[in-house]
């Protein structure tokens, strides 16, 4: 009974363990904090310059109206050449920001995978320790000797199956 309590004790000590990660924090002064007097921006988001007027994506900015009039009838010599409005600028597709990886910087990964295999290890070493002890669940007991008997039923029948083929029938 004793041996069963140090094998849950030593089980709930390893599982208690904290598993804390670091994040992944870039380590570019440039990426980290805003040069002076730069503004920021929503991601996904181009920033506008001060007095122009932001379009949405998808719309198409409209030429302003002509104000003036010609005349009715304008003199032969003097005739101004047709003026077409400009054509309308499209607007650029927005892209889709991507992210910033910086390369070198696997600390998270790394504790990660260390606290994995001292998990591994230490469930070894209880396994080891349980077998060393010879415990044995109930359960695995009889799970041995069922399987163990199903084993030499499968055989013997093997056998005579093997023997009928030798016979010739």
């Amino acid at each position: 009974m004793t041996r069963r309590i140090i094998a849950a004790a030593a089980l709930c000590a390893a599982l208690a363990a904290p598993a804390g990660a670091v994040t992944q924090q870039s380590t570019n002064p440039a990426e980290s904090t805003p040069a002076p007097g730069a503004t920021t921006t929503a991601p996904g988001t181009t920033p506008t310059a001060p007095g122009s007027t932001a379009t949405t994506p998808g719309a198409t900015p409209t030429a302003p109206a002509a104000t003036t009039t010609a005349p009715a009838t304008p003199p032969p010599a003097t005739t101004p050449p047709a003026t077409t409005p400009p054509p309308a600028a499209t607007p650029a597709p927005a892209q889709a920001a991507q992210p910033t990886t910086t390369p070198g910087n696997d600390r998270a990964a790394i504790v990660m995978l260390l606290l994995v295999t001292a998990l591994l290890l230490a469930a070894l070493c209880l396994w080891a320790l349980a077998r060393w002890q010879a415990w044995d669940p109930p359960w695995l007991v009889r799970w041995r000797h069922a399987t163990g008997e199903a084993g030499w039923r499968a055989g013997n029948a093997w056998a005579e199956f093997t023997d009928w083929l030798r016979i010739g029938r």
